[in-house]
C-alpha cells in the first residue's frame, strides 16, 4: 500500500471521527436547549395559569354584580317616578354608587396584579428569541468545527504535482533540449 493511501485513509478515519463527535455535539446541544426552552416556556404558561383563572372568575363576578346593579338602579329609577321619598332614593343611589366603586376597585386591583404578573418573567416571544440567539452562538462553534473538519477532508490527498514528476521533467528537459535545439539546427541548415 502506497504513503499516500495510507495518508489518505488515516486522515479519513479522523475525519469520521470528528465528524462523528460533531454530530453528537450538535444532537446533544439541540436537546438540552429544546429541553430548556420547552421548560421556560411551561414555567411560563403555569406562572400565570392560576392568576388567569382567578382574573376570569373575578371578572365574571363583578359582570354578575354590575347586572344585578343596573337591575337594582333600574327598579328604583321606576319606585321614583311613582314616590316622591328623596332622601330613601339617595341613598339607595348612593348604595348603587358605592357598590359600582367596589367593583371599579376590585376591577383595578386585579388588572394590576395581572399586568404586574405578565411583567415580571420573560413572555412567550423573549424566551423564544433567547432560544434562537444561543442556537445561533451554538451554530458558530459548529460552523467552525466544520470548517476545520473541511480542512482535513481537503488535506487527506496534497494535490501538488509529486516530486517525481517534477524530477523525470528536469531530466527530459536535459535531453529534449539538446534534441529540439539539433532539429531546429538541422532546419535551418536545409533552408
Amino acid at each position: 500500500m502506497g504513503r499516500n493511501l495510507r495518508s489518505a485513509r488515516r486522515n479519513l478515519r479522523d475525519s469520521r471521527l470528528i465528524l462523528t463527535d460533531l454530530v453528537a455535539a450538535i444532537e446533544g446541544e439541540l436537546i438540552i436547549q429544546s429541553n430548556v426552552m420547552g421548560e421556560n416556556l411551561h414555567n411560563r404558561v403555569d406562572s400565570l395559569y392560576d392568576l388567569l383563572i382567578d382574573t376570569a372568575e373575578i371578572k365574571d363576578a363583578i359582570v354578575a354584580g354590575s347586572t344585578e346593579l343596573m337591575k337594582d338602579l333600574e327598579r328604583i329609577l321606576r319606585l321614583q317616578s311613582k314616590k316622591t321619598d328623596i332622601t330613601q332614593f339617595e341613598k339607595d343611589i348612593q348604595v348603587i354608587s358605592d357598590s359600582l366603586q367596589e367593583s371599579k376597585l376590585l376591577y383595578s386591583r386585579t388588572e394590576s396584579l395581572l399586568s404586574k404578573s405578565f411583567h415580571e418573567s420573560d413572555d412567550c416571544v423573549t424566551l423564544i428569541e433567547r432560544f434562537t440567539s444561543d442556537l445561533r452562538k451554538l451554530a458558530a462553534s459548529w460552523e467552525a468545527q466544520a470548517r476545520e473538519l473541511d480542512e482535513l477532508l481537503s488535506d487527506v490527498v496534497d494535490f501538488s504535482l509529486p516530486v517525481e514528476i517534477n524530477e523525470i521533467e528536469e531530466k527530459l528537459s536535459g535531453i529534449v533540449y539538446p534534441i529540439i535545439k539539433s532539429s531546429s539546427e538541422l532546419n535551418q541548415e536545409e533552408e
